[in-house]
């Protein structure tokens, strides 16, 4: 049976986490209200935007997907053992890694 896909909830969070030096009004008004339609909390909100989760799966993929935006291999290295050791799997790794290469080439157009 294949392993679960990432939930909107946790691309937001993840996505807020790799927004954390954004001071673009829009881009944040645009997480603001998808984090409100999705139904995370303000301190949900926070928490991703100082790079934690509230649960060991958000955290480990927070912290997975920071690490891709490094470029750090030895980071790369540590946090895919411990989002691998909490039970998120290699395919979901892999959307994780996608996301921070799209962020990260985003940024790079602005």
């Amino acid at each position: 049976m294949p392993q679960k896909q990432l939930s909107d909830r946790l691309l937001l969070q993840i996505e807020v986490a790799l927004d954390q030096d954004c001071d673009c009004s829009r881009t944040l008004s645009s997480q603001e209200k998808r984090a409100d339609r999705l139904g995370l909390t303000r301190a949900e909100v926070d928490a991703a935007r100082a790079r934690r989760g509230f649960d060991v799966h958000t955290a480990a993929a927070i912290d997975f997907a920071c690490a891709m935006a490094s470029h750090d291999q030895t980071r790369i290295f540590a946090a895919s053992v411990k989002a691998l050791g909490v039970g998120l799997s290699m395919d979901q790794l892999e959307l994780i890694a996608a996301v921070s290469i799209t962020k990260s080439m985003a940024a790079t157009e602005h």
